[in-house]
């Protein structure tokens, strides 16, 4: 029996793992005479069950299936963080339960899930100042949408053997539409990252937007003035994805818009590299170009004299992104502060119990994936509770009923359980991880 089925210490195990070694020997000298493996199993198992220790199963149970709960200690036994054993994003689309025409769903639509504000038809995200992309050290951007089924089944007035849960997947869709998500990562000052998430390869990316230096505390201060500022735009910007990744490059809008830009972009870059005034310039043999001096000394006094040292005004793009595959069109509103981020090292990704992560695959055809069980529900120890996830290697929608056995018998049968997992391409291909 699996260690992640069986009870946990202080509860009571079943006793079928007492006679085990009662029966290991009369069945091993069986095998000689009767040599057929299913043959032998069925009469251990008819053995068991006529001394009172295995009992058949019967309808007299109760399973209630929900959401997992993300910030539950039961979902620590799948996800486990590297640093502190905190719940990353992988699994933080656990939601509730609803139904609808007889079908259970668990949604995880991706961009209501992962952008959650919108603009009349349009989704809308961020790129927030200083963000960090490397998924092989957990800093993804996008998470992953795996629905986790917290499982519990109950005796009912029986003791019975819960032997196998048995998915039967009987409908599985591939989600083909290009989704895009925005990173204002390291990759220099002005710029932008745009990731392409879809299963299918987006072909280009095209970015129409307004660009301004200051002004704004925030995009939220952006997003209250209306609809309007996006819609609205001055410049475009168009590149081809390679390799999922694509740069934005505001340069054009930001000469035209920022005073002194070349000064100003100079000056953020010397800041990155942890050079923060003229002395340390000369301290590392930059060499600066001529009027940057002068330049510089009335930007730190104009910034003294409104006692704000060291906040500098920030450059804010926003507008619409867009891209397109062979099967749709993506395009979301957005906005961002194309400043460079943080290069740095992350804590590390995170562990997962294989155990519990069913892995689904797209078929025409419906399948079946069983999971052995091997637990006692009885007066002692009246419920039996578990949490199992659901990965796919394509975002996409699966229809799932699940199946609760006692040695080949059914038990329990669920109403059909509609599953959207979201696996954002190339996040999961940069990060490494493995099921």
């Amino acid at each position: 029996m699996s260690d992640d089925t069986e009870k946990q210490p202080g509860g009571k195990k079943s006793r079928i793992v007492l006679v085990a070694g009662v029966f290991a020997a009369f069945v091993a000298g069986l095998a000689s005479l009767l040599q057929n493996v299913d043959a032998i199993q069925a009469f251990s198992v008819k053995m068991c069950q006529d001394r009172g220790i295995c009992l058949l199963g019967e309808k007299t149970v109760m399973v209630e299936i929900s959401a997992a709960d993300v910030n539950g200690a039961d979902i620590r036994k799948i996800f486990n963080n590297e640093e502190d054993g905190a719940v990353p994003d992988l699994s933080q689309y656990s939601a509730n339960l609803f139904v609808d025409k007889g079908v259970e769903f668990i949604s995880f639509e991706p961009e209501r899930s992962v952008i959650k504000r919108k603009f009349g038809n349009l989704y809308y995200q961020e790129a927030p100042n200083q963000a960090y992309y490397d998924p092989a050290e957990g800093a993804g951007g996008w998470p992953f949408g795996f629905p986790i089924l917290d499982i519990m089944v109950a005796e009912n007035g029986k003791a019975i053997d819960i032997t196998d849960f048995e998915f039967e997947v009987s409908r599985s869709t591939p989600d083909n539409k290009p989704y895009v998500q925005i990173i204002a990562e390291d990759i220099g000052f002005g710029k932008l990252l745009a990731v392409d998430e879809g299963n299918l390869a987006a072909k280009s990316l095209d970015v129409a937007y307004n660009a301004q230096f200051g002004g704004y505390g925030s995009c939220d201060d952006i997003v209250k003035s209306g609809k309007s500022a996006f819609d609205s735009t001055a410049y475009n910007f168009s590149a081809p994805f390679v390799n999922g990744r694509a740069d934005i490059n505001f340069d054009e809008a930001f000469r035209e818009t920022i005073p002194d830009y070349g000064f100003f972009k100079l000056r953020h870059e010397l800041y990155e590299n942890q050079i923060y005034d003229l002395a340390m310039a000369k301290e590392n043999k930059v060499k600066l170009p001529k009027g940057y001096s002068d330049w510089f000394k009335k930007e730190v006094e104009l910034e003294r004299s409104e006692s704000d040292e060291g906040d500098f005004d920030r450059p804010f793009v926003f507008g619409t992104i867009s891209a397109k595959n062979e099967t749709g069109a993506y395009k979301s509103y957005f906005c961002g502060v194309p400043m460079i981020g943080v290069s740095e090292v992350g804590g590390g990704f995170v562990s997962v119990d294989s155990s519990q992560l069913l892995k689904l695959e797209y078929s025409e055809n419906p399948y079946k994936i069983s999971k052995k069980v091997n637990y006692r529900i009885d007066s002692a120890d009246t419920h039996f509770r578990t949490q199992i996830g659901f990965f796919a290697p394509k975002s996409g929608t699966f229809d799932v009923t699940l199946t609760v056995k006692s040695y080949d018998r059914e038990i329990y049968k669920s109403r059909k359980l509609r599953l959207e997992i979201f696996t954002p391409r190339t996040t999961y291909r940069l990060s490494e991880l493995k099921f």
